[in-house]
């Protein structure tokens, strides 16, 4: 796969589905995002920026590779659904300015949650008596504000590397 850029966003990942609230003012109901999402959206935004420099918008086509790290295991009750981490960043793309639209977006391809808590953390600590002294606690108490949490986006032609190398194969390479 060609990889055109590899974007990184710190930070647990927020989904925009259900994120909005509704707010009354003078009578009238107004549909307002969350101030947490707002405050993760203008970090985010201000990173994505940073990292991609002075680079022109892309127009074309493109297929996006998210990887998220979450501070959660597998049988957490707040681990969200894949396909509900795809909006955020795509929308966040667009408004920083890397997409133009993000209905370019074509694919998904080898996207995928990284349950952090399951594996090997740097940071959960070893019980230190007991009868399971020396082994893994089950978290490292830092969940909410785990410091490896974080999206990485690859951002690749929306053509399939299987495309061309299929095209390759006719022509006898």
């Amino acid at each position: 796969m060609i990889v055109i850029a590899t974007i990184v966003i710190s930070g647990r990942p927020v989904v925009l589905k259900n994120s909005k609230q509704i707010i009354n003012i003078g009578g009238r109901r107004i549909i307002k995002s969350n101030p947490r999402v707002e405050a993760y959206q203008h970090r985010a935004i201000a990173e994505i920026v940073k990292q991609w420099g002075s680079r022109q918008t892309i127009t074309e086509s493109v297929g996006l590779r998210i990887t998220a790290y979450l501070a959660a295991g597998h049988d957490s009750g707040n681990l969200p659904d894949l396909s509900n981490l795809y909006e955020a960043p795509q929308d966040l793309l667009q408004s920083a300015g890397v997409i133009y639209d993000d209905r370019l977006v074509e694919h998904h391809d080898g996207s995928r949650r990284i349950c952090m808590c399951d594996g090997p953390c740097p940071l959960k600590p070893v019980y230190q008596s007991g009868q399971k002294k020396g082994q893994p606690k089950d978290n490292c108490g830092a969940v909410k504000k785990c410091p490896f949490e974080r999206l990485e986006i690859e951002i690749s032609p929306a053509v399939p590397d299987v495309i061309e190398s299929e095209a390759e194969y006719r022509k006898g390479a």
